[in-house]
C-alpha cells in the first residue's frame, strides 16, 4: 500500500536530548490524523521533520514516497533558517 505520509523509526536528537524517540506512523491518502501529547513531547519536532526543516538523527520520513529534504531542494521554499525574509533576502 502507498501512503501519503510514512515515518519509520524516527529519532531526533538535540545534542544529548532525545526529542523524538523511535516514532513510526503511516497516514493513508484521504486520512485525517492529529498528533496529541503534552508540552515537550516532540510534536513540533515531528512536524518540522515531516516538512524537511529538520533532519532525522535516525529513521526515515517519506511524503508521497519522497524524502522531504529532496522536495524542498527542488522547490522555491525558503530554508528553515529564513523565517524572517528581511534577514535572508527575498526569493
Amino acid at each position: 500500500m502507498s501512503y501519503a505520509v510514512e515515518v519509520n523509526d524516527l529519532t531526533v536528537n538535540f545534542g544529548a536530548l532525545t526529542a523524538v524517540d523511535d516514532v513510526s506512523l503511516q497516514v493513508a491518502y484521504g486520512e485525517v490524523v492529529t498528533l496529541l501529547g503534552p508540552n515537550g513531547a516532540g510534536k513540533t519536532t515531528v512536524v518540522e521533520t515531516l516538512l524537511g526543516f529538520r533532519a532525522p538523527s535516525s529513521g526515515t520520513v517519506r511524503l508521497h514516497g519522497l524524502n522531504p529534504s529532496a522536495i524542498i531542494a527542488k522547490s522555491s521554499f525558503a530554508p528553515a533558517h529564513c523565517y524572517n525574509v528581511a534577514a535572508c533576502g527575498s526569493p
